[in-house]
């Protein structure tokens, strides 16, 4: 279905820089060449890695091209072609669909340079569909999750077409050895019991993650109301560690 003119979709991006990724992703081409390639070599296999890229970013639905990656796979695949060509394009095909299947940036302009090291460096332009802006999640180090969701992607609707989420400094928590006690908006607290991520009082144990430290099997101890706060009402979730 078409979007309407003037609407956007926002889509995950990696927070990772895209440079590092096709790197990451180039590196069956680029490891038989050793530590120090001759650049030319290895230009020639980032080339090569960035051309299946950007083939399989554009078959995506996102981006809905999916005749250039048909054609590029008939015209390496043939005869033609350098030999072991083909088998390169295979190992890149599925390395994609494994390792960065939902990774939609396409590689625009891009430059691969020697450094001081003796390696490479890869600088490109990453570019997304026409109507779509990229949403990059916070630090997992300012981030709370209960029962693996984060707090804040908890969305509240409020209307049809409108939803509200709470940014990661509007949830606190206080960690001790046995109990986490974790301040929210009292709408995030309604919506995750809404949805069942939120079990009961004293009931299944849920994993909660407070700021990246380790997971932790918990149990809902309480429910308790806060004193108003100046952006809305906040509740305590009390937890204690599941027995």
């Amino acid at each position: 279905m078409k979007r309407r003119a003037g609407t956007r979709r926002v889509i995950f991006v990696p927070e990772r820089k895209l440079s590092e990724t096709i790197l990451d992703f180039a590196a069956p081409l680029l490891e038989p060449l050793g530590r120090t390639p001759e650049l030319a070599e290895a230009r020639r296999a980032v080339e090569l890695a960035i051309s299946v890229w950007n083939f399989h970013v554009m078959a995506t639905p996102l981006w809905g091209k999916p005749k250039f990656l048909a054609e590029a796979r008939e015209k390496m695949c043939s005869p033609g072609p350098p030999q072991g060509l083909a088998t390169l394009f295979e190992v890149l095909e599925q390395r994609r669909r494994e390792h960065f299947g939902t990774d939609y940036r396409f590689v625009g302009t891009w430059t691969f340079e020697s450094d001081a090291t003796g390696g490479g460096t890869l600088r490109c332009e990453a570019m997304l569909p026409e109507g779509c802006e990229a949403y990059r999640p916070p630090a997992v180090e300012t981030r709370i999750s209960i029962g693996g969701r984060f707090l804040d992607d908890v969305k509240i609707r409020q209307t049809p077409t409108s939803l509200l989420t709470f940014p990661p400094e509007r949830h606190r928590a206080e960690v001790s050895d046995d109990r986490v006690v974790i301040h929210v908006p009292a709408y995030v607290a309604i919506q995750l019991f809404a949805d069942g991520t939120l079990p009961p009082a004293r009931g299944a144990a849920v994993e909660v993650v407070v700021f990246a430290q380790p997971p932790r099997r918990m149990v809902l101890a309480e429910v308790r109301a806060s004193k108003r706060a100046v952006s809305g009402d906040v509740v305590s979730l009390v937890f204690d560690d599941a027995r």
